[in-house]
């Protein structure tokens, strides 16, 4: 069970470098930056979404 964790990081690594490619591979026509501005999107809606997770978690107790 130790190496699921670096295992799940390394697939979502493997994976999402996978789905940037399959994003940006067609050749866009000058000012054409619907694509990149729905991706960013995405991805500050996602980094928002793990800052509101992390605050729900429950703090450590530092005597542990």
């Amino acid at each position: 069970a130790a190496g699921v964790y670096s295992t799940s990081r390394y697939m979502g690594s493997v994976i999402g470098a996978t789905i940037l490619a399959i994003v940006f591979a067609s050749d866009p026509k000058p000012g054409d930056s619907a694509t990149f501005r729905c991706l960013f999107i995405g991805l500050a809606v996602a980094a928002l979404a793990g800052i509101v997770v992390n605050s729900r978690i429950a703090p450590r107790d530092p005597a542990i």
